[in-house]
Protein backbone atom coordinates (compact mmCIF):
# COMPACT_ATOMS: atom_id res chain seq x y z
CA UNK A 1 0.00 0.00 0.00
CA UNK A 2 1.58 3.08 -1.46
CA UNK A 3 2.13 5.99 1.49
CA UNK A 4 1.71 9.73 1.03
CA UNK A 5 3.28 12.50 2.52
CA UNK A 6 1.49 15.92 3.28
CA UNK A 7 4.02 18.64 4.36
CA UNK A 8 3.10 22.21 5.73
CA UNK A 9 6.10 24.87 5.78
CA UNK A 10 6.45 28.06 7.95
CA UNK A 11 6.68 30.97 5.43
CA UNK A 12 8.09 32.84 8.49
CA UNK A 13 10.94 30.50 9.92
CA UNK A 14 11.33 27.77 6.63
CA UNK A 15 10.22 25.04 9.26
CA UNK A 16 8.08 22.33 8.02
CA UNK A 17 5.88 19.46 9.72
CA UNK A 18 5.16 16.08 8.08
CA UNK A 19 2.58 13.26 8.07
CA UNK A 20 2.44 10.16 6.31
CA UNK A 21 -0.66 8.37 5.42
CA UNK A 22 -1.34 5.11 3.66
CA UNK A 23 -3.58 5.63 0.56
CA UNK A 24 -4.69 9.24 1.18
CA UNK A 25 -6.19 11.75 -0.87
CA UNK A 26 -7.18 15.96 -0.21
CA UNK A 27 -10.97 16.80 -0.33
CA UNK A 28 -10.59 20.35 0.19
CA UNK A 29 -9.30 23.39 2.46
CA UNK A 30 -10.12 23.70 5.57
CA UNK A 31 -10.10 27.17 7.33
CA UNK A 32 -6.48 26.33 8.92
CA UNK A 33 -5.36 23.70 6.79
CA UNK A 34 -7.30 20.62 4.75
CA UNK A 35 -9.19 17.94 4.60
CA UNK A 36 -8.10 14.78 3.23
CA UNK A 37 -9.85 11.28 3.43
CA UNK A 38 -7.80 7.79 3.84
CA UNK A 39 -9.65 4.77 2.25
CA UNK A 40 -8.26 1.60 0.51
CA UNK A 41 -8.53 1.42 -3.42
CA UNK A 42 -11.53 -1.02 -3.37
CA UNK A 43 -13.56 1.21 -2.01
CA UNK A 44 -13.94 -2.16 0.00
CA UNK A 45 -12.77 -1.04 3.51
CA UNK A 46 -13.39 1.96 6.09
CA UNK A 47 -12.79 5.63 5.08
CA UNK A 48 -11.04 7.84 7.83
CA UNK A 49 -11.59 11.47 7.54
CA UNK A 50 -8.86 13.95 9.01
CA UNK A 51 -8.32 17.41 9.25
CA UNK A 52 -4.68 18.45 9.04
CA UNK A 53 -3.74 22.04 10.51
CA UNK A 54 -0.85 24.16 9.36
CA UNK A 55 1.71 22.91 10.75
CA UNK A 56 1.16 20.05 9.53
CA UNK A 57 -0.72 17.87 12.85
CA UNK A 58 -3.72 15.70 13.42
CA UNK A 59 -6.94 18.36 14.59
CA UNK A 60 -9.33 15.68 14.12
CA UNK A 61 -10.32 12.03 12.69
CA UNK A 62 -13.59 10.55 12.16
CA UNK A 63 -13.84 7.12 10.43
CA UNK A 64 -17.19 5.40 8.92
CA UNK A 65 -17.77 2.00 8.06
CA UNK A 66 -20.02 0.88 5.33
CA UNK A 67 -21.82 -2.40 5.78
CA UNK A 68 -21.28 -2.72 1.79
CA UNK A 69 -18.63 -1.85 -0.55
CA UNK A 70 -19.02 1.32 -2.26
CA UNK A 71 -18.68 3.51 0.48
CA UNK A 72 -16.92 7.01 -0.78
CA UNK A 73 -16.46 10.56 0.60
CA UNK A 74 -16.70 13.05 -2.64
CA UNK A 75 -17.01 16.70 -1.70
CA UNK A 76 -16.20 19.03 1.68
CA UNK A 77 -17.41 22.64 2.41
CA UNK A 78 -15.82 24.57 5.72
CA UNK A 79 -18.65 26.26 7.60
CA UNK A 80 -18.27 29.43 9.02
CA UNK A 81 -17.37 27.69 13.04
CA UNK A 82 -14.95 25.60 11.91
CA UNK A 83 -16.94 22.91 11.39
CA UNK A 84 -17.86 21.14 7.74
CA UNK A 85 -20.54 19.99 5.69
CA UNK A 86 -19.58 16.12 3.41
CA UNK A 87 -21.18 14.71 0.65
CA UNK A 88 -20.62 10.72 0.50
CA UNK A 89 -22.42 8.10 -1.39
CA UNK A 90 -22.91 4.24 -0.10
CA UNK A 91 -24.92 0.64 -1.02
CA UNK A 92 -25.82 -0.11 2.41
CA UNK A 93 -25.86 1.61 5.99
CA UNK A 94 -23.04 3.36 6.97
CA UNK A 95 -21.66 3.28 11.16
CA UNK A 96 -20.33 7.19 11.57
CA UNK A 97 -19.36 6.00 15.32
CA UNK A 98 -20.92 8.35 17.07
CA UNK A 99 -24.16 7.92 14.82
CA UNK A 100 -25.87 5.16 12.46
CA UNK A 101 -27.08 6.13 9.03
CA UNK A 102 -29.94 3.25 7.35
CA UNK A 103 -29.02 2.93 3.69
CA UNK A 104 -30.92 0.10 2.14
CA UNK A 105 -29.06 -2.76 1.03
CA UNK A 106 -27.55 -2.72 -2.73
CA UNK A 107 -29.50 0.69 -3.17
CA UNK A 108 -26.63 3.46 -3.68
CA UNK A 109 -27.61 6.49 -2.74
CA UNK A 110 -26.05 10.26 -1.21
CA UNK A 111 -25.89 11.30 1.75
CA UNK A 112 -25.01 15.09 3.68
CA UNK A 113 -23.38 14.75 7.08
CA UNK A 114 -21.79 17.56 9.05
CA UNK A 115 -18.92 17.68 12.00
CA UNK A 116 -18.33 19.96 14.35
CA UNK A 117 -14.38 21.75 15.02
CA UNK A 118 -13.56 19.01 16.97
CA UNK A 119 -14.77 16.14 13.95
CA UNK A 120 -17.98 15.00 16.02
CA UNK A 121 -21.19 14.54 13.78
CA UNK A 122 -23.82 17.16 14.20
CA UNK A 123 -26.71 15.71 11.43
CA UNK A 124 -27.04 13.60 8.01
CA UNK A 125 -29.42 13.40 5.96
CA UNK A 126 -29.97 10.85 3.12
CA UNK A 127 -30.73 11.32 -0.80
CA UNK A 128 -32.03 7.93 -2.15
CA UNK A 129 -31.35 6.42 -5.42
CA UNK A 130 -29.07 9.91 -5.85
CA UNK A 131 -25.81 10.77 -7.09
CA UNK A 132 -24.81 14.29 -5.77
CA UNK A 133 -21.65 15.92 -6.91
CA UNK A 134 -21.04 19.49 -5.44
CA UNK A 135 -21.70 21.03 -2.89
CA UNK A 136 -21.26 25.44 -2.02
CA UNK A 137 -22.06 27.30 1.05
CA UNK A 138 -24.71 30.03 1.57
CA UNK A 139 -24.07 33.08 3.91
CA UNK A 140 -27.49 31.61 5.68
CA UNK A 141 -25.85 28.35 6.48
CA UNK A 142 -28.21 26.74 3.50
CA UNK A 143 -26.15 24.84 0.86
CA UNK A 144 -26.63 24.62 -2.43
CA UNK A 145 -26.46 20.49 -4.08
CA UNK A 146 -25.53 19.63 -7.86
CA UNK A 147 -27.20 15.81 -8.59
CA UNK A 148 -28.74 13.41 -10.78
CA UNK A 149 -31.32 10.95 -10.10
CA UNK A 150 -31.14 7.69 -13.09
CA UNK A 151 -34.03 5.70 -14.07
CA UNK A 152 -33.96 2.95 -17.02
CA UNK A 153 -34.86 5.89 -19.51
CA UNK A 154 -32.85 8.78 -18.87
CA UNK A 155 -30.52 10.73 -16.39
CA UNK A 156 -32.45 13.62 -14.52
CA UNK A 157 -30.19 16.46 -12.96
CA UNK A 158 -30.53 19.17 -10.53
CA UNK A 159 -29.82 21.76 -8.31
CA UNK A 160 -30.90 21.97 -5.04
CA UNK A 161 -31.63 23.97 -1.86
CA UNK A 162 -30.39 22.44 1.11
CA UNK A 163 -30.48 22.63 5.01
CA UNK A 164 -29.81 20.58 7.85
CA UNK A 165 -32.79 18.74 7.97
CA UNK A 166 -33.27 18.07 3.92
CA UNK A 167 -33.57 19.17 0.42
CA UNK A 168 -35.82 22.66 0.23
CA UNK A 169 -36.48 22.74 -2.92
CA UNK A 170 -34.78 21.87 -6.25
CA UNK A 171 -34.19 22.98 -9.75
CA UNK A 172 -34.36 19.91 -12.08
CA UNK A 173 -32.20 20.14 -15.66
CA UNK A 174 -31.66 17.70 -18.33
CA UNK A 175 -30.41 16.93 -21.45
CA UNK A 176 -26.60 15.92 -22.58
CA UNK A 177 -25.25 17.84 -20.18
CA UNK A 178 -22.80 17.87 -16.89
CA UNK A 179 -22.09 20.67 -13.85
CA UNK A 180 -18.34 21.07 -14.48
CA UNK A 181 -18.54 23.50 -11.33
CA UNK A 182 -20.53 25.29 -8.59
CA UNK A 183 -20.54 28.06 -6.64
CA UNK A 184 -22.61 30.90 -4.12
CA UNK A 185 -22.10 34.32 -4.33
CA UNK A 186 -22.85 36.73 -0.98
CA UNK A 187 -26.43 37.21 -2.28
CA UNK A 188 -26.61 33.55 -2.50
CA UNK A 189 -26.84 33.31 -5.65
CA UNK A 190 -26.19 29.75 -7.11
CA UNK A 191 -23.55 30.46 -9.59
CA UNK A 192 -23.23 26.84 -11.83
CA UNK A 193 -20.80 26.11 -14.77
CA UNK A 194 -22.86 23.20 -16.93
CA UNK A 195 -20.92 21.35 -20.40
CA UNK A 196 -23.41 21.02 -22.75
CA UNK A 197 -21.58 18.13 -24.57
CA UNK A 198 -21.44 16.31 -28.23
CA UNK A 199 -21.32 13.22 -29.23
CA UNK A 200 -20.97 11.26 -32.64
CA UNK A 201 -22.71 8.49 -31.65
CA UNK A 202 -25.05 9.65 -28.71
CA UNK A 203 -28.23 11.99 -29.27
CA UNK A 204 -27.58 16.06 -30.19
CA UNK A 205 -26.26 18.66 -27.54
CA UNK A 206 -29.38 20.01 -26.03
CA UNK A 207 -29.96 21.96 -22.49
CA UNK A 208 -32.95 22.48 -21.11
CA UNK A 209 -33.04 24.47 -17.97
CA UNK A 210 -35.41 26.84 -16.22
CA UNK A 211 -37.58 27.16 -19.40
CA UNK A 212 -34.86 27.77 -21.73
CA UNK A 213 -33.45 25.28 -24.35
CA UNK A 214 -29.54 25.59 -25.58
CA UNK A 215 -28.65 23.58 -28.19
CA UNK A 216 -24.47 24.56 -28.88
CA UNK A 217 -21.87 22.23 -27.64
CA UNK A 218 -20.98 24.71 -24.87
CA UNK A 219 -19.66 25.85 -21.87
CA UNK A 220 -22.41 27.75 -20.12
CA UNK A 221 -22.53 29.76 -16.66
CA UNK A 222 -25.62 30.54 -14.90
CA UNK A 223 -26.56 32.82 -11.86
CA UNK A 224 -29.66 31.05 -10.27
CA UNK A 225 -31.76 31.90 -7.52
CA UNK A 226 -32.70 28.87 -5.74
Amino acid sequence: MPTYAIVAFDAMTGKSGQLSLAQQRLLGPAHEGIFTQEAPPSQSGPVTLRYIDRSGGVRWSHTLTGSNKQLQVTSVVPTPDDGSIFIASADGSVDLGDDKIEIAAGSLSSFVFALDATGATRWWFTVPDTGLGHIALRPDGQFVLSGSTHTSNASNRFLALAAPAGIVRVQPFDGTAVVNDLAVGVDGRAWVEINVVSDEDGPPPVLRIAGHTFTDAATYLFGIVL
